[in-house]
């Protein structure tokens, strides 16, 4: 049983022992800024340096997380352009709906047999006319056609 607690203190002298190296050797780093570097500590106490390397793993779970956003992103563009199309679509139906309705209104206005008779009222000529301006309206109505 001493023997386990000997051997657990060891263990954790040696790992606190490296963490201090670590740190010392980081304070020493801090002055000339990042290089990119990590120091890492093995279980032989040995200190050495590695790059900020991405693992092969993380490095697929990167690629398919861009890949995954890429794919959000371009369904979001979709999405936003299908739904301003379907706007467009709308507000065009209603403006030509509007507008079939203003020229219907006008033809109804127009076309109506009251509005007809007047017409043809008016451009008749009146009964209290001299005879020389009836002739002469008539005259210039047969050189139009």
């Amino acid at each position: 049983m001493k023997t386990e607690t000997v051997d657990g203190h060891q263990e954790v002298k040696n790992f606190c022992s490296r963490k201090l190296k670590i740190v010392e050797m980081s304070k020493q780093e801090a002055g000339s800024g990042y290089s990119g570097k990590r120091i890492v500590s093995t279980p032989g106490g040995q200190l050495h340096t590695s790059q900020d390397q991405p693992i092969d793993g993380n490095q697929r779970k990167i690629e398919s997380l861009r890949i995954e956003n890429l794919m959000n992103r371009t369904e979001k563009e979709m999405k936003s352009s299908i739904a301003n199309n379907t706007f467009l679509k709308r507000k065009l139906e209603i403006a030509k709906r509007a507008e079939f309705e203003e020229r219907l209104q006008l033809h109804m206005y127009q076309k109506d047999s009251a509005t007809l008779l007047a017409k043809i009222v008016n451009s008749c000529t009146k009964a209290s006319a001299p005879p020389s301006e009836v002739w002469e309206r008539l005259l210039h109505k047969e050189d139009k056609q």
